[in-house]
């Protein structure tokens, strides 16, 4: 975006900055002041205050003081869904005769956003660079984002692929214009080409989220940066205000930007752990089918944003044409072995090699009693009623990811033969390849194992591993895989076997029902 002329509003607003620049707008302390594309952020111990710039820029305008205090009144009231303690209010910059003051008697001349400041190195794009988040950082975002989905107003769009069919061309378009080199420019034209295709493909399914409730006001600018720890739970904050084109999008386009952003920073492992915790809160599978085409579009974003400030972009762009042009054929894979055997390690570490998302039983049952996956039940969640509800959500949930394209990692026990044979037969009647692998350890190791667990969704103890060394698991037709090596060692035996498999023709992802 060329920067517009200066306004009136925008020669009066650099005195309000000289005013927020100073001491004397925060009670004697010195602020640190950053500018962004749109705004001036001013930064002391405990607050910020954001003022938004006096112009008319081609996506929003701020040029005029109404328009202003429009915009920051929006910001708190969207940003405040989701993260209340930090956004805490609108306040007014008054002329007090020669100077300035917040909330003063005189005449109003703009408005600032007050937040409360957090610490920058808690920006989720600070841990993953520096190598510091979590896995459970990692799960908690998921949750926080998928509650936040769940809790956003819907928006019904029954011809949302046209509108995701304009993005297409608009960022083409402006890619295109934006690059300098002969390559960049023909990947550009390449993409659009694909990601088009994969649209017409995929136009019917798009529309059905439109109809059903998957398009909603989200938060429209969900990477990494802005996303940060607020008393130890990660929280979005700088959610679009300015533009419900830009923010009323389907939710999976939204969740795309964070795993877009943790791909790019080599955490495929990331991405994939927080994509299958999200698809477990929402049971959102069959939107996978759509969900390579909302990341491209993302990497073209970000390759817009960089190119409009001078930085390298070919690799966004080259990774946006892969994504839309890739075709994979959907497998079907499932890891089982007893309480402490490391189903759930090895699922994690093999999935991201085999492009597949995880479907976890400890999870699924923890869902079906309504409670968060870490919160521990006891035994009346595993009575054979409770048991046979997970591993037939377990099959209908992997159909639904496997219709929409997606190749599947089930992570349950899958001590009954029954259960064993049933995901077998789903695998067949869609038409998908399938292994099993069955991991095994000695019960001493299985033991220790359990015994060390915390904040885990599996609630298997001692006593559990015990029961189910004496328990009839019949006939094992899986590959056996021993367990009781380091688990990088245990998760490369463990593709030795799946990778071949993941090799199989490409076939298109099958459309038939399932059986249940």
């Amino acid at each position: 975006m060329a920067a517009p002329e200066p306004t009136d509003d925008a020669c009066l607003q650099r005195e309000v900055i000289r005013f927020l620049a100073s001491p004397a707008a925060h009670g004697g302390e010195t602020p640190e002041h950053k500018e962004t594309h749109l705004s001036h952020v001013f930064l002391t111990r405990e607050r910020v205050l954001k003022l938004k710039k006096a112009q008319d820029w081609s996506v929003v305008d701020y040029s005029t003081l109404a328009q202003r205090e429009r915009f920051c009144r929006e910001e708190l009231t969207i940003n405040a869904r989701f993260a209340p303690e930090i956004y805490r209010d609108v306040r007014a910059i008054t002329r007090e005769g020669a100077g300035f003051a917040l909330d003063g008697p005189g005449e109003v001349v703009d408005y600032v956003v007050e937040m409360a400041r957090f610490d920058d190195a808690g920006e989720l794009d600070i841990l993953v660079d520096d190598g510091t988040i979590t896995g459970e950082l990692i799960d908690m975002t998921a949750d926080v984002v998928a509650d936040m989905h769940r809790t956003a107003p819907i928006v019904r769009r029954p011809h949302q692929s046209r509108i995701v069919a304009g993005l297409t061309r608009q960022l083409s378009r402006d890619v295109a214009a934006a690059v300098t080199e002969a390559e960049e420019k023909a990947d550009v034209a390449l993409w659009t080409h694909k990601a088009s295709e994969r649209l017409m493909r995929d136009a019917a399914r798009v529309d059905r989220r439109g109809r059903h409730g998957f398009v909603r006001r989200c938060h429209g600018d969900l990477h990494l940066s802005n996303i940060c720890l607020w008393k130890g739970r990660p929280t979005p904050f700088d959610a679009i205000e300015f533009s419900e084109e830009i923010a009323v999008i389907d939710v999976l386009y939204d969740l795309a930007f964070v795993l877009v952003d943790l791909e790019h920073r080599g955490r495929g492992d990331l991405a994939t752990r927080l994509l299958s915790r999200y698809l477990a809160a929402t049971r959102d599978y069959s939107g996978l089918a759509a969900l390579p085409l909302y990341k491209s579009q993302r990497h073209m974003v970000r390759a817009l944003t960089g190119a409009t400030k001078g930085r390298p972009v070919a690799d966004h762009i080259a990774a946006a044409r892969a994504i839309a042009e890739r075709a994979v054929a959907p497998h079907l894979y499932a890891i089982g072995g007893l309480s402490g055997s490391g189903k759930t390690t090895i699922a994690r570490a093999v999935a991201p090699e085999l492009g597949a998302v995880v479907i976890r039983a400890d999870t699924v049952r923890k869902h079906i009693w309504g409670v968060a996956p870490e919160v521990h039940l006891g035994a009346a969640a595993y009575d054979a009623v409770t048991t046979e509800r997970v591993y037939r959500r377990l099959r209908v949930d992997a159909a639904r990811a496997l219709r929409a394209g997606s190749s599947v990692v089930l992570d349950a026990t899958f001590a009954d033969p029954a259960d064993r044979a049933a995901v077998r037969r789903l695998a067949n009647h869609l038409g998908v390849p399938f292994a099993g692998i069955w991991l095994k350890a000695p019960r001493a190791i299985l033991a220790e194992r359990v015994a060390g667990r915390s904040g885990d969704a599996s609630d298997a103890d001692v006593a559990v591993v015990e029961a189910q060394s004496h328990r009839d698991l019949g006939a094992i037709d899986w590959i056996d895989v021993a367990a009781n090596a380091e688990p990088d060692e245990v998760a490369m035996a463990a593709l030795g076997y799946l990778a071949p498999v993941a090799r199989t023709a490409q076939r298109p992802p099958p459309r038939r029902g399932a059986p249940r």
